[in-house]
């Protein structure tokens, strides 16, 4: 072995060491005691700690370790996770997301730290931190079945919030986020291509900053959907978008059964069902088309969902939390859903029947699938949005009502029959 590869084979076992501190710095956070902590740092280590707001510095140990365990004395739920760790000897980068419930709302933030590394401690930390926005329970959280009705409504609040930018990045995506609620889309002229949600203003500024998100779709010629949720600020939202000019396209009721053992669903032995592979183009498609049939969508947006679709089917990550199912009758695809796992529900989503195919028990028979998937996992309460025609369908199959969203609908050129098909009725 030549002195080079040896100098090599050396930096790359202080680099794992480095990195490894760089875990057990995150894991000292979640932990958040003492020990933890104070067995990674030296005893003159300083902070420098960056946010939205400041900048904080402090030097020595106890004041250190203090401070960094400050926030779970102030927020008992608060939790760390680690998401990237990178370094060599003498540095190392660490991100982690920041999670806790500050006043009734659950939050993130997403942090960074630099280490500065000596004698196998961390020396200096250079911390950063984004401003916070809201959150969701992720990763292999599941909901017990003995949540109350309460808490069943705060996970669809969360639901709205489940989406992780960093676990997908469409390919259309334009979105913006913070703690007053959020924006998204493709930036197709339709309404049903582009949303806002989780709006949460004082009421003072509600109606400049209800004409500042419109502003921002007039001036780019594009129409908008607002999804109103009970859990906004302020609670006369949906009345101040009707003055502003917003259409009520109908609403959607967040429905939830719990216990997930379909043995009171009668079926229709003769639909197959079968669950799409990321490979398997001529499905999607399929699904693609049945979707555009049943929910209205134009040339263009099944045009510009297309890609989407396909990357997020052969995305593993994406593909273990979402599964697509495509049932078949007599051969043919005749109706199709989805099942995503997050927030600790199995979520119940995207089901259509093509018209000529209903009355064959083709939704009964994926909802029974879907549930016995999600039972085998070992979830406990499954949920979904339902439209109007949707309700006294799954209400017959035990789920119940949580809560409720309504739709509003904004173009440029006022379309009623666009708008109202936003919610499909039947």
């Amino acid at each position: 072995m030549t002195f080079e590869t040896l100098v090599a084979s050396a930096e790359m076992e202080q680099a794992t060491e480095t990195r490894a501190l760089g875990d057990a710095f995150v894991a000292g956070l979640d932990a958040a005691t003492a020990e933890a902590l104070t067995a990674i740092l030296t005893g003159d280590v300083g902070l420098r700690e960056y946010t939205p707001n400041h900048l904080r510095g402090l030097r020595g140990r106890d004041k250190v370790v203090a401070h960094l365990r400050g926030e779970r004395a102030t927020f008992p739920d608060w939790r760390a996770t680690r998401l990237s760790v990178v370094g060599d000897a003498e540095r190392v980068a660490v991100e982690y997301r920041a999670q806790y419930t500050a006043e009734g709302r659950y939050l993130e933030e997403m942090r960074s730290a630099f280490l500065q590394v000596r004698d196998g401690r961390v020396h200096t930390i250079d911390a950063y931190r984004a401003a916070p926005i809201p959150s969701a329970h992720r990763d292999a959280y599941i909901a017990p079945a003995n949540l109350t009705d309460e808490e069943i409504g705060r996970l669809f609040e969360e639901w709205q919030n489940a989406w992780d930018i960093r676990d997908s990045l469409p390919l259309t995506v334009d979105a913006w986020r913070s703690i007053h609620g959020g924006w998204g889309g493709s930036g197709d002229a339709h309404p049903g291509s582009n949303g806002i949600a989780d709006f949460y203003w004082p009421a003072e500024v509600a109606d400049a900053k209800i004409r500042e998100a419109i502003d921002h779709f007039r001036q780019r010629g594009v129409g908008f959907t607002w999804l109103v949720s009970p859990f906004d600020e302020p609670k006369d939202l949906a009345e101040r978008l009707e003055r502003h000019g917003l259409i009520l396209a109908g609403d959607t009721v967040g429905m939830a059964r719990v216990g997930l053992t379909p043995t009171d669903i009668a079926i229709n032995p003769a639909i197959e069902i079968e669950a799409i592979g990321g490979d398997d183009e001529a499905a999607i498609e399929a699904q693609l088309q049945i979707y555009a049939q049943c929910f209205n969508w134009t040339a263009q947006q099944l045009h510009e969902r297309r890609p989407d679709f396909l990357e997020a089917y052969r995305d593993p990550k994406r593909h273990a939390i979402e599964r697509g199912y495509l049932a078949r009758l007599d051969g043919r695809p005749v109706g199709t859903a989805t099942l995503i796992h997050r927030v600790g529900l199995a979520y119940m989503g995207g089901a259509a029947v093509l018209p000529e195919a209903r009355g064959h028990k083709v939704y009964a028979t994926l909802l029974a699938h879907r549930l016995a998937d999600a039972d085998a996992r070992g979830y406990h309460i499954a949920a979904i949005q339902a439209a109007p025609m949707s309700r006294p369908i799954v209400a017959k199959y035990g789920f119940k009502p949580y809560t409720r969203r309504r739709i509003y609908g904004w173009m440029p050129e006022p379309d009623l029959a666009v708008i109202k098909s936003l919610v499909p009725q039947e």
